[in-house]
């Protein structure tokens, strides 16, 4: 990285980008990103800026970590926008990212940014739950037990629930094994994860 009176972004197709004052070689924006969030004193502009060049050439990863900044804002640089973050949250989860894929359900389970659809909720849920992603195991294991976009099976869901209890710790083990017998499951619960 070198000043200079513009950020120049070379994007993988050598276009140059230019933008506040900093040269970045575009080999890699999302890492650039990542440096530049965890600096002693954030760039965030810059980061936000490497992170959108990053998502439009189809980092997933970018995607996601800029819907993360929509669901929750990252002040002063992105307010809270919860449809742009329930869009950008389709878009990383449609190309794999597990994260996404939970967050998006939870999005349209609850109505955040996009019309309640709990089958569809059940749909994302279950991607990341095969992804391996405890907290979409208990959110599979709950919608299946009280029902919720999917006729109840109760079977099928202590089947993910004791997924998710071989992987989770903290908590969500104690919460079922406390009483050493099934605990029900508690509607709504959500990690939103953040990045930076």
């Amino acid at each position: 990285m070198t000043t200079g009176t513009a950020i120049t972004i070379r994007h993988s197709d050598d276009i140059p980008i230019k933008y506040l004052g900093m040269k970045y070689e575009m080999k890699r924006p999302y890492d650039s990103a990542l440096r530049l969030m965890r600096a002693s004193k954030p760039n965030l502009e810059s980061a936000k800026c490497l992170l959108e060049v990053a998502s439009n050439a189809g980092d997933h990863r970018a995607t996601y970590a800029l819907a993360t900044w929509y669901l929750h804002g990252k002040s002063p640089v992105v307010s809270i926008d919860k449809k742009k973050a329930a869009n950008l949250l389709k878009t990383s989860a449609d190309a794999g990212n597990v994260d996404a894929s939970f967050d998006y359900g939870v999005s349209l389970e609850k109505g955040a940014g996009v019309r309640k659809n709990e089958k569809a909720a059940l749909v994302y849920y279950l991607r990341a739950a095969l992804g391996g992603d405890a907290a979409a195991m208990e959110a599979v294991g709950r919608m299946y037990y009280f029902g919720i976009g999917v006729a109840k099976d109760r079977k099928v869901a202590w089947v993910w629930l004791d997924r998710h209890r071989k992987l989770a710790s903290g908590k969500s083990r104690r919460k079922r094994d406390a009483l050493d017998q099934p605990a029900e499951p508690e509607p709504g619960k959500t990690k939103n994860r953040r990045l930076g």
